[in-house]
């Protein structure tokens, strides 16, 4: 009779084919083949009876089948038995198939999430803005997430617009995900002053506004002094010129009034 382990996951015990396992793993196992899932795996949120029932037929029968969230978990199941094949497998699905895994995670949203789903979010960011869910995620979250998803993308105006919107659902705390945006075109960066300033200055807290942003917010206040001062010169000389003339004119209306008389 062929050896087996046993998965042991909510008092269920999973057979699977000790001779099958360790061709695909290189696993240490417990002198007693049996191995306690809550005991291995820190995070078990995305890990049910249905994917422990896959990862037992990847081995014993070579068959399984992907779907949103059991992809998840068999790849962090790969990850911690240490199956490369499966590994392989699973991270290809995840590529070809990011935006239907995320779409799954939002359509069964319990609150939770973990670190993976957090990368895969912050991969498809751009693609998920307007997804009422995200809105509900803590801001600790929302910060890694952005913060992950600015590492390899532009800060678009749509970004901005999910990040003020968030601002208004979550309160001034929220105003630490603004600590993530650095210098910006000078278009995007009047647009967000503006939108900032005539839009959100009353729940915003504004000591979480980036260094570059405030550089360029002083450099604005000394262009903006600078051509007041211009402006305000350039209106003395006009004074100037419009006193000249009023005299000049004073003079030849004189001129003609007593030639007038004259005649």
């Amino acid at each position: 009779m062929e050896e087996s382990i046993y998965l042991l996951y909510k008092g269920t015990k999973y057979s699977i084919n000790k001779k099958k396992f360790q061709e695909e793993s290189t696993y240490a196992l417990p002198s007693d083949n049996i191995i306690n899932i809550y005991s291995v795996i820190d995070d078990i949120s995305f890990i049910d009876e249905s994917t422990i029932d896959d990862f037992v037929q990847f081995f014993n029968y070579h068959c399984v089948s992907f779907y949103g969230k059991s992809v998840m978990g068999l790849s962090k199941l790969a990850d911690v038995f240490q199956v490369i094949t499966l590994k392989e497998f699973t991270d290809i699905y995840k590529q070809r198939h990011t935006k239907d895994i995320i779409k799954d995670f939002f359509d069964s949203f319990d609150g939770t999430i973990n670190l993976e789903y957090e990368e895969l979010i912050a991969s498809q960011l751009d693609n998920f803005l307007d997804q009422r869910e995200l809105f509900d995620l803590p801001i600790p979250v929302i910060h890694r997430i952005l913060s992950k998803h600015l590492q390899s993308h532009e800060i678009t105006r749509d970004l901005l617009d999910f990040m003020f919107r968030y601002l208004n659902a979550n309160g001034s705390d929220s105003s630490v995900l603004f600590n993530l945006i650095h210098k910006l075109d000078e278009d995007d960066e009047d647009y967000f002053i503006a939108k900032l300033y005539d839009e959100h200055r009353d729940n915003f807290n504004f000591a979480f506004l980036h260094p570059e942003q405030c550089k360029y917010l002083l450099c604005n206040v000394k262009i903006s002094r600078d051509r007041i001062a211009c402006l305000k010169y350039d209106i003395e000389t006009l004074q100037q010129k419009v006193d000249r003339d009023r005299e000049i004119h004073k003079d030849i209306l004189k001129l003609i009034k007593k030639k007038i008389e004259e005649e």
